[in-house]
């Protein structure tokens, strides 16, 4: 059974235990697109797909993306444990690799 971006979406957000989410690229993307904020400079069938799933994803779900955090900080036994999206990680990489 294919499932929809909107079905998948509503998966996710009807999970009973605790979840949190963070923004990745996609989402940036997604978000910015429905704003009319699209981003000219990807692929376009990168683009194509961006513009395709903004449509399908309701404002009230755009609304819950947008709010979402790009990093999360949760506390363990052992410390604290930050949690980014991969473009942020890679960013990360390059600065202690370079400093």
């Amino acid at each position: 059974m294919l499932q929809t971006t909107k079905a998948c979406l509503e998966a996710l957000l009807s999970i009973e235990r605790p979840t949190l989410f963070i923004q990745g690229n996609c989402e940036v993307a997604v978000v910015d697109q429905s704003k009319g904020k699209g981003n000219s400079n990807l692929p376009a069938a990168v683009l194509e797909n961006i513009r395709w799933t903004a449509q399908e994803i309701s404002p009230h779900h755009l609304d819950i993306i947008d709010s979402w955090p790009s990093t999360i900080t949760l506390e363990s036994e052992r410390g604290k444990i930050l949690f980014l999206p991969r473009y942020a990680q890679q960013c990360i990489r390059e600065f202690y690799i370079t400093e």
